[in-house]
Order: structure tokens, then C-alpha cells, then sequence
């Protein structure tokens, strides 16, 4: 006869092999690839971002000491820098769900969670206290919402 005590060991072994068996499925749905590729298209589409409002709205000169300053002051630069920045987050998310295949959003968490920590490195005290706060915010959200329009955009083209 089995004791209580036993019976709890037992069940807690039992729930331990199902937490390793469920934890063994998201780690299988992780594509290195995808999330290099993730991570490459939000760098091109950042960095197009960038210079296209340096060039339109400034002289496009990085250098030029009123860049300069715009970076730490102009609200309207910041403000369209967090959009590009949200844009290229979203579309690294879709990406990377796209070439990963796959319906989890393990990978286009996993680039969020890169992204956050190269925002970290990259932190700069300089720029105004709410463009700090949307910069570290947005990440996770932006890469989960593009893996949710590859997601159903995925589904779409199963249901066809």
C-alpha cells in the first residue's frame, strides 16, 4: 500500500516529466534562423527608417552638429525614431515567425528579448526620460505583435 507521502512524490514526478514534456515542445519550435533573420530585417528596415527622415526632415548629415542636437531634443525626431523603431520591431517579428514556420511565438519572444538586450547595452542617459520608458516597453509587444499577423496570415494559408 502506497503511503500519502508516497503518492505526493509520485504525483509531483508525474507533473515534473509533464512540465519537462511541455517544455521540450517550445524549446523544438525555436528557429535560430528565423530569429537571425528576425534580427537582420529589423536592422535593415531601422536603419532605412533612420536615414530616410535624416534625409528628409534635416540635411542627412550624421555628423553635423544640428543632428546632433536634434537626437537629444527634438521631440518630433524622437517620436518618429519610436515609430520607425516599432515598424522594424513588428516587421522583425513577422519575419521571423514566417521563416520559422511555426504558430509559437517563442521566437519572435526570444527577438524581443535580444532587442531589449541590445537597448540596454545601447542606453543613453541623454535622451528624455519618456523616449527611455517607450524604448524599453514597446520591444516585446511590437516583435509579439508582427509574430501575431504571421501567425493568422499563417492559418489563412492552412485553412486554403
Amino acid at each position: 500500500m502506497i503511503s500519502n507521502k508516497q503518492a505526493s512524490v509520485l504525483l509531483l514526478l508525474a507533473n515534473n516529466k509533464n512540465i519537462d514534456r511541455a517544455w521540450s515542445d517550445h524549446v523544438k519550435k525555436i528557429s535560430i534562423f528565423g530569429i537571425l533573420a528576425g534580427l537582420i530585417s529589423l536592422m535593415i528596415v531601422d536603419s532605412m527608417g533612420g536615414e530616410f527622415f535624416l534625409t528628409l526632415l534635416f540635411d542627412g548629415n550624421p555628423e553635423s552638429p544640428s543632428i546632433q542636437q536634434m537626437y537629444a531634443t527634438s521631440t518630433v525626431f524622437l517620436i518618429l525614431r519610436t515609430i520607425v523603431g516599432v515598424i522594424s520591431l513588428t516587421a522583425g517579428g513577422y519575419v521571423t515567425t514566417r521563416i520559422a514556420k511555426s504558430t509559437s511565438y517563442i521566437n519572435a519572444t526570444i527577438l524581443g528579448l535580444i532587442s531589449l538586450g541590445l537597448t540596454i547595452l545601447a542606453y543613453n542617459d541623454s535622451y528624455p526620460a519618456w523616449f527611455n520608458i517607450i524604448g524599453f516597453l514597446f520591444l516585446i509587444p511590437a516583435a509579439l505583435y508582427g509574430a501575431h499577423m504571421a501567425t493568422k496570415q499563417l492559418a489563412e494559408i492552412e485553412t486554403a
